[in-house]
């Protein structure tokens, strides 16, 4: 059998190679998509994150059935929320929870608890921009930001609730936040965050459900 001289197989292979054309894969990759951070505006402005207000029940995995202490759960996700903006630089100009909580400490004659906010009528209920609330919450927020200096607008988030994924197998945490301006009463922005899907309910979605909230603001 004869043989076949190596220069003269690369030389074939040249050949193939200049009249194929390039492929698609062979393109460069495209630029990825730019991350919308919808409340970058805010950044450096005062804002006040009340504490998250209520929890929704009749999941179909049972998430919330399982939480012997819903309050206390809302309470972690609170200090989730902190720790994250914290960890992004914002804890010095945005107003969470304990900054709330000892205002009313210092003034409980005249402040709103901040855990016990008028929100009840939001939870669950059909919300749009530019719509008004009115008191008792109003009142409850003017008082708000007057012992915050420099804040306006009002971070509500306003209830959290846990959704099936469509494999059946898996949740995630849903927090509807409402953003308001607490001197015209007036709502400004509505939005969901959703946390990662996970099999089980666990510190980690309540970490993962305050990162993507803060990533609404600011990257990591």
């Amino acid at each position: 059998m004869p043989r076949v001289r190596v220069s003269s197989i690369v030389a074939a292979l040249a050949v193939v190679a200049c009249a194929t054309p390039v492929s698609h894969a062979q393109q460069p990759p495209a630029s990825p998509a730019p991350v919308v951070r919808p409340l970058a505006n805010l950044a450096a402005q005062r804002i006040i994150v009340a504490p998250v207000f209520a929890m929704a029940h009749g999941d179909p995995l049972g998430w919330a059935a399982g939480i012997a202490e819903p309050r206390a759960m809302l309470r972690q996700l609170d200090s989730a929320i902190v720790a994250d903006f914290d960890a992004r630089g914002l804890g010095g100009t945005w107003f969470f929870a304990p900054d709330l909580e000892k205002s009313y400490r210092l003034n409980s004659t005249y402040a709103a608890n901040p855990y016990l906010l008028a929100e009840t009528p939001l939870v669950g209920a059909r919300i749009e921009v530019g719509h008004f609330y009115g008191d008792p919450l109003a009142s409850q927020l003017r008082t708000m930001i007057a012992m915050q200096d420099g804040a306006r607008y009002v971070m509500l988030p306003v209830d959290l609730r846990f959704e099936k994924m469509a494999d059946g197998t898996m949740e995630r945490a849903v927090l509807r936040l409402v953003l308001v301006d607490a001197r015209t009463t007036e709502f400004m922005w509505i939005h969901e965050v959703q946390s990662d899907p996970a099999a089980t309910f666990g510190p980690a979605v309540l970490a993962s459900l305050a990162s993507h909230f803060a990533d609404l603001v600011i990257s990591p």
